[in-house]
Order: structure tokens, then C-alpha cells, then sequence
């Protein structure tokens, strides 16, 4: 399965949706002030960046790192981090502080398994990690699978139906159950 291709998953308009899915290397924010843009090169490193309106400003980096995904939660800007490579898998969750062009950043949350992909519901942030599934409620995890058999099949993309999320994958997607951690693994089929 490792060297199947990768099938992303999307929920559009109710309805999930797969196909063949490839690597993301970069994820936006666009604020009032800028855009933030998050790079991940692997192991090879990566930054969030910030692009002002004015135009005339140069880009500032904010922190250098693998950025995996940003967004806002209550008027604040957040990314996550990762990085699985070799035996290493790790990630955090940071809170952007300050005012351009004088970013910083605080650490909010670590994780012990390295965030690979996300999807959005309201206030809940559903994460597929290299070999587990998480939920950010209020910031606070809660580890829905804390091992998975998806270890080495790189997550690519999380779509969220009410308790259940589908996490594409290599080779096919799974299907998990929110309320009680049950993983399906689905092989997708053209």
C-alpha cells in the first residue's frame, strides 16, 4: 500500500467526494493586515511567512519551521507544525502574536505524533496524524485513535459528516467514528 497511489477525501455540499490526492506543500491565511503563508519541505525544513497589504513592505518570516496548516480561532492567528521522518514524529500547535511587521509566537499545544492533515468544523479542528486521529475542542485535544494502521500511508486530506470523518490516505481512505474511535479502511476503487 505504501507505494499506491494517494486518494484525497472532501466533503462537498454533503456528499464525499474522492479521488487521486498529491502532497501539499503550502497552506494560506489572508487577513485584513496580509496573508500569512505556511511552507512544509519535510525533512528539507520550511516557514511561515507574512505578505502585508502594503504592497511595499517585505515579506516577514515569523518563525521558521515545517507549517502545516493555519487558521483563525476568536480573532487570533494559529498554525500547526509537523514533522514525520525516519523514527521522528512530532508537531505543535502556536498562536501568532504581536503586529506586522514584528510577528512572534507562543506555543500552545505539543503533540507526540505528527500532524499530517485537517479539516475545520466550527470551533473543532479534526487532525489525521501520521498514525492517529485527534480533535481540537476549545485548543484541548482529545486523542479519538491514538494509533492507527495508516502509520506510512502518508494522510493527505480529513472531510467531517456530524460523528464521522474520512481521512484520505494511500491506496484508499478510512472512515472514523468520532464518538468511539472505530476505523474502517476503505480501498478506493476507480
Amino acid at each position: 500500500m505504501n507505494k499506491a497511489f494517494g486518494y484525497s477525501v472532501r466533503n462537498e455540499n454533503g456528499k464525499l467526494i474522492t479521488g487521486l490526492g498529491s502532497p501539499r506543500y503550502t497552506s494560506e491565511l489572508a487577513t485584513s493586515a496580509g496573508r500569512f503563508e505556511g511552507v512544509d519541505y519535510g525533512e528539507f525544513g520550511g516557514v511561515l511567512r507574512f505578505f502585508s497589504s502594503d504592497k511595499q513592505a517585505p515579506p516577514v518570516v515569523v518563525k521558521q519551521g515545517n507549517v502545516r496548516f493555519i487558521f483563525q480561532h476568536n480573532g487570533q492567528v494559529y498554525f500547526i507544525e509537523g514533522l514525520a521522518h525516519l523514527g521522528y514524529r512530532a508537531g505543535a500547535l502556536y498562536r501568532v502574536t504581536g503586529t506586522a511587521p514584528a510577528w512572534g509566537y507562543t506555543q500552545v499545544l505539543a503533540f507526540d505524533d505528527a500532524p499530517e492533515a485537517f479539516a475545520r468544523e466550527g470551533d473543532n479542528l479534526y487532525i489525521a496524524q501520521s498514525s492517529g486521529f485527534i480533535v481540537i475542542r476549545a485548543l484541548q485535544p482529545e486523542v479519538i485513535v491514538p494509533r492507527a494502521f495508516w502509520g506510512g500511508l502518508y494522510p493527505n486530506s480529513v472531510a467531517v459528516f456530524g460523528d464521522t470523518a474520512y481521512v484520505g490516505l494511500r491506496g484508499g481512505y478510512a472512515r472514523v467514528i468520532v464518538s468511539t474511535g472505530h476505523v474502517a479502511f476503505f480501498k478506493h476503487l476507480p
